[in-house]
C-alpha cells in the first residue's frame, strides 16, 4: 500500500474561476489507485488493473515538473505513468518493463524528474533516463548501475 501528495496543486477549473486541487493518490495490493482531493475528501479519479490477476502497486510519484502526472511501480515489474484527468477517465501515457520486481523508486531532484533510480528486490539499481510526460522511455535508457554493493562498470 502506498499514499503520496502531489508535489504541487492541479489546477480545477470551474464556471467562476479556477481553483487549486490538492491531490493525493493512493494504491492498495489489487493495484485499485484512488486519487483524491485531499481537502474535500472527495475522489477525483480511480483505475485498477485491466488484467484477471491484481496487479500490487508497490511506490509511486507524482512528477515535479508535471503537475496530475502520476508514476507506479507495480509488482510485476511495470512502471506505467498516468495522466490524471479529475472527472474523466485517467490516462496511460506510457510503460516500461523492468526485468525485476521494484522494491523503491526514486526520482532524480537534479534533473528536472527526467531520471530516477529504481532498488529491485534482488538488491539491483537500474537507472532509467530520458523520462518525459510525452512518451516512454527510449530503448536503452535504462542501465544497471550496482548490483549488491557492487559497481558495475
Amino acid at each position: 500500500c502506498e499514499v503520496r501528495f502531489a508535489v504541487r496543486p492541479a489546477l480545477r477549473c470551474s464556471i467562476h474561476s479556477e481553483l487549486h486541487r490538492l491531490l493525493l493518490s493512493s494504491a492498495d495490493v489489487t493495484g485499485q489507485l484512488i486519487v483524491w482531493d485531499a481537502m474535500s475528501g472527495e475522489k477525483v479519479a480511480s483505475m485498477a488493473s485491466s488484467s484477471a490477476k491484481p496487479q500490487p502497486i508497490i511506490r509511486m510519484h507524482w512528477l515535479d515538473a508535471q503537475p496530475g502526472v502520476l508514476l507506479c511501480a507495480y509488482a510485476s515489474g511495470a512502471l506505467r505513468l498516468w495522466q490524471i484527468r479529475p472527472g474523466s477517465k485517467s490516462l496511460m501515457i506510457w510503460q516500461c518493463d523492468l526485468p525485476e520486481q521494484p522494491s523503491l523508486v526514486a526520482i532524480d531532484p537534479f534533473r528536472g524528474g527526467r531520471r530516477l533510480a529504481v532498488l529491485s528486490s534482488k538488491g539491483t539499481i537500474t537507472q532509467v533516463s530520458g523520462l518525459t510526460a510525452t512518451g516512454p522511455p527510449a530503448p536503452g535508457a535504462a542501465s544497471v548501475v550496482a548490483q549488491l554493493g557492487k559497481l558495475i562498470p
